[in-house]
């Protein structure tokens, strides 16, 4: 303990005498980098103006209190020569190394000085260099973009940011704006008016779409600021049926619908007619293509494809057999003429900004202190800007802001194009986008459109590597009956010769015998409804026989009731002038024995006559009921022949 103790009360002293020397070696610029230093030290300069030896001791006391690391172990260490620290050696360590073979533990006991001036000014001059380079990087960006390091930006002065190019590929189907009166004010009222919306819809939609198996709804949909709805869906069919505005039902409970479909389809459905000449008019092409495909959805020239002599015309087709028979054909016959039918790609889209009308950036990180009119580059607000001049704002040219004839506009999109063809990983697998001809690079191979050849290369790469490997996911081993096979050593089964053959064979057998049985199953079902049609045609006409029967019974029965009635009232009155007859010779007669035989006879004439009314009154009872029945018995029958004729339809 004595020991230990007047080691580390040397320690401050030893300190002290190589302080010296360090400073000498800084002043003679021999020294190292800047010295690091603790908050609460002073600098070497002050340290040396410092002559009391307590004090001296006592801060390095403290700071050996603050660094003291204990640590396991009895190896011997050595304390690392750094740039910026200055080591105390030899006494100090084989004063700890002593130390730490007794309590197994090291204590190290360092002072560190920096040099605070040099520090700041570095630090200083970094922060200078870097604003001036973000300053000059500014200048030079068009589009206020941060600075990038693309070199083919930097040389091109246009900037096409990830948000831009992702835009420029991305195929989402825009959206469908239903108007609704009165508005929608809450969630729920939406939510229950795209339920019955798609209630009321999807008998028809099933009609037009036997082939679709998934159930009806939109991938997202949301209330605008005017209360209607704004519904969003990725699926093509429900998409295009939807374009039709006479698809939607006029009024759902008390909210009246108006649709406000989009104007065209999407490139999936579209086909392009080429080089039409002009002395063909678009009214005789849209003759002959609607003589053939009756699903056309819209038909219109190309703006920007026309020259001199020939235009390009594009097709809309609702219905997707259609649209794939059309393009399987190639031509198309106009005015005796075969024109070529080619599949429409589109363009990489451009992002335009709606507040400034410059390309590359999106409304919400604008600059633009206003709305600025893309007709006149006036700010919108001031005035209604529905005549106003077309000058464009990027160039003074006569043409609006957002035109492809503006330089500005063509040359970002010169450079979002050369950008996509450096990254074409960017584009899904199964999306090809077309390339104008004024922006094509002569020598370049498939110079038309824009694909992921990255893509296609590794899937057919890994076909290839695929290929090349072993066997080892092969289908089992399908029995053999061949007996001239080799038997496996390894398996109770024959080792096939060739076991892809020998699957291929098989997988062959089985597809002609389900053609078979496809082809009976078809002539039995063809059979059954013939004999289906058969037997409805039997039972509708004897539904017809019995109503024409029915109606003659009706007509036979009322001919016999007119008779009873007319035979009852007769003989009523036949024995109403008998009664009067007997009545009066009953008066006139002076017999006993003659009036009691008269009296007798007049009774059983009032009694028959009694008797003669009552069937008469039953008789056209029974008659009103039975023609109460002929009539229902009719309205059955009409029912069951209608019912016949819509199952036939």
């Amino acid at each position: 303990m004595n020991e230990t103790t007047n080691n580390n009360d040397d320690m401050p002293r030893i300190f002290q005498n190589q302080m010296p020397n360090c400073n000498q070696l800084n002043e003679n610029g021999g020294g190292r980098t800047p010295k690091r230093r603790h908050a609460d030290e002073r600098t070497p300069e002050a340290d040396n103006q410092q002559s009391s030896d307590d004090e001296a001791d006592a801060r390095t006391q403290d700071t050996t209190k603050q660094r003291i690391k204990v640590q396991r172990g009895d190896t011997n260490v050595n304390i690392q020569d750094q740039n910026d620290v200055i080591q105390i050696t030899d006494e100090v360590n084989n004063g700890q190394q002593k130390d730490d073979t007794q309590r197994n533990r090291r204590t190290t006991n360092t002072r560190t000085y920096t040099n605070t001036e040099w520090t700041n000014v570095n630090h200083a001059r970094i922060r200078k260099e870097k604003k001036k380079s973000e300053t000059i990087n500014d200048k030079s960006n068009i589009y206020r973009s941060q600075p990038s390091d693309h070199s083919n930006d930097q040389q091109s002065g246009v900037y096409i940011s990830n948000h831009a190019l992702h835009y420029a590929v991305e195929q989402h189907l825009p959206s469908i704006n239903i108007k609704c009166k009165p508005i929608i004010e809450n969630q729920k009222q939406a939510t229950d008016l795209i339920k019955d919306f798609f209630a009321k819809i999807e008998q028809n939609f099933k009609n037009l779409n036997k082939k679709y198996t998934k159930p009806l709804g939109f991938d997202y949909w949301y209330i605008d600021k005017n209360g209607d709805l704004q519904c969003y869906t990725k699926e093509i069919e429900l998409f295009v049926f939807l374009c039709d505005g006479h698809n939607y039902p006029g009024k759902i409970s008390n909210t009246e619908i108006t649709p406000n479909p989009p104007k065209r389809l999407p490139p999936q459905r579209s086909i392009i007619l080429k080089y039409i000449p002009y002395e063909i008019p678009i009214e005789d092409v849209k003759e002959e293509i609607i003589k053939y495909f009756k699903s056309v959805f819209k038909i219109e020239e190309m703006k920007g494809l026309a020259n001199g002599k020939h235009r390009h015309i594009r097709v809309d087709l609702s219905n997707q057999d259609d649209y794939i028979q059309i393009l399987k054909d190639g031509v198309v016959g106009v005015n005796g003429q075969l024109v070529e039918v080619a599949e429409f790609l589109a363009p990489p889209r451009i992002l335009i900004c709606s507040k400034c009308n410059t390309p590359g950036h999106l409304r919400k990180e604008c600059k633009s202190n206003f709305d600025i009119c893309r007709r006149c580059g006036k700010n919108k607000k001031e005035d209604t800007h529905t005549d106003c001049t077309i000058k464009c704002h990027h160039c003074d040219g006569q043409h609006e802001a957002t035109s492809y004839n503006c330089p500005i506009i063509s040359n970002f999109r010169r450079e979002l194009i050369n950008k996509l063809k450096s990254k074409p990983d960017l584009l899904p697998q199964n999306i090809q986008l077309f390339i104008p001809t004024e922006y094509r690079q002569r020598g370049e191979t498939n110079n038309r459109m824009l694909t992921n050849n990255i893509c296609n290369n590794q899937i057919s790469n890994q076909k290839e590597v695929r290929d090349l490997l072993p066997n080892t996911n092969d289908f089992p081993i399908l029995p053999s009956t061949s007996k001239g096979q080799p038997r496996n050593k390894w398996t109770s089964q024959s080792q096939p010769v060739n076991n892809n053959n020998d699957i291929w064979i098989e997988m062959n057998k089985s597809k002609q015998k389900l053609d078979e049985i496809k082809m009976k199953f078809e002539i039995l079902e063809t059979n059954l409804n013939n004999k289906f049609n058969d037997y409805k045609f039997k039972i509708g006409s004897i539904v017809s026989i019995i109503s024409v029967q029915v109606e003659q019974q009706n007509e036979v029965l009322k001919t016999i009731f007119s008779a009873l009635n007319g035979i009852t009232s007769t003989a009523a009155l036949l024995l109403d002038q008998c009664q009067k007859l007997v009545t009066k010779t009953l008066t006139n007669s002076n017999d006993q024995h003659e009036r009691c035989s008269l009296e007798t006879n007049l009774q059983q004439t009032q009694t028959q006559m009694q008797f003669l009314n009552e069937q008469s009154q039953l008789i056209n009872n029974k008659y009103t009921q039975l023609t109460d029945n002929f009539e229902r018995n009719k309205k059955l029958l009409k029912q069951g022949i209608e019912l016949l004729s819509i199952s036939s339809e």
